[in-house]
């Protein structure tokens, strides 16, 4: 589990004075909630950011039942986790018995030399049950994927990809100018060895989200 990985863990509901006191959420600048019950999400991204002022507040939602619409979540000043609702139980189910793996992608490609938008072009959407965006990375900043989440050439999101259809996930990705870090990696080097350095039109940059 994630104690194995260092991960402190706090045991009970965490609507309950003494599980936030435990939690020290008087320190913490960012909240997720991913439980299976939206419903949960959502109050107790709106508790911690009514009453410990955090600042950065996502909230998974379920595809299946649409009972917390994304118009909720933005009205309690949080966004939502993965980009868009999701099958948050069959995600959960396949991560308990640890039939996905979690992979590092960059952006090599942007199409239509434009901005990838989570909230216009949903860009994951096709794939629903295939691969799941969580982290996106650009540069030393991190951030949780969310209806906020702006992709541009460069950035890095690490993925879960269910295992059994993991080439149906590459290919789908690799047509979409997504390269696996590696991969990119290695033809980044390639290219130095062969390329004189030269100077790079530098873009303004953006923050990945508000976190």
């Amino acid at each position: 589990g994630v104690e194995q990985d260092g991960f402190r863990v706090i045991y009970g509901n965490i609507l309950d004075e003494r599980s936030m006191q435990r939690a020290q959420l008087e320190d913490r600048t960012s909240c997720l909630a991913v439980t299976t019950n939206e419903e949960v999400n959502l109050l107790v991204a709106r508790t911690v950011a009514e009453d410990f002022k955090i600042e950065h507040c996502y909230v998974a939602l379920r595809k299946d039942r649409p009972h917390v619409t994304e118009t909720l979540v933005r009205g309690a000043d949080a966004e939502v986790v993965f980009g868009e609702p999701r099958d948050l139980e069959l995600w959960d189910v396949r991560l308990r018995r640890g039939t996905v793996s979690l992979e590092p992608w960059s952006l090599e490609v942007r199409p239509g030399n434009l901005d990838l938008d989570v909230r216009d072009e949903r860009p994951f959407a096709v794939l629903e049950g295939v691969l799941l965006p969580m982290v996106a990375q650009r540069g030393q900043h991190a951030a949780p994927v969310n209806s906020k989440t702006l992709f541009r050439k460069g950035d890095i999101v690490h993925f879960a990809i269910f295992d059994e259809q993991r080439q149906q996930a590459y290919d789908w990705l690799e047509e979409r100018g997504w390269l696996r870090v590696p991969d990119a990696e290695a033809a980044e080097e390639e290219l130095t060895e062969k390329e004189p350095a030269k100077a790079v039109d530098e873009e303004p940059e953006r923050e990945l989200t508000p976190a």
